[in-house]
């Protein structure tokens, strides 16, 4: 067993945990949630992004609002806009339980924009 414990650090840079017979591990693991939005927009997808960065910025006051690889977050709160250069794009929302009201209220402005962005 120490030898697999060694492979898996080494191999996947992950902590391995040993207890003993009949002993309870346990590992704390934040919790994510992940919405996806379908927008229409006929532009490209990093053109959508920076539309979105000037809705965010303007709403969420108060908030550092970051554009950077091509995603928007706000705090904790991650946004990325995926598609093809056609109408329909993917927008991923991704926040952890800490960031629940932060998180919902994006979701609320992206979801009131009735799926199109002009």
């Amino acid at each position: 067993m120490e030898f697999l414990r060694d492979k898996i650090k080494q191999e996947f840079n992950l902590e391995c945990y040993m207890p003993a017979n009949g002993e309870t591990c346990l590992i704390p693991t934040p919790h994510k949630f992940t919405y996806t939005v379908k927008l229409e927009d006929p532009t490209p997808f990093y053109k959508t992004a920076e539309k979105l960065l000037k809705i965010f910025q303007e709403k969420l006051t108060g908030w550092t609002v970051l554009f950077t690889d091509g995603a928007i977050s706000v705090e904790s709160v991650l946004i990325k806009v995926e598609g093809s250069e056609h109408d329909l794009k993917s927008v991923y929302i991704s926040w952890t339980n800490q960031d629940e009201e932060l998180g919902m209220t994006i979701l609320e402005i992206l979801q009131s924009m009735g799926h199109e962005l002009s």
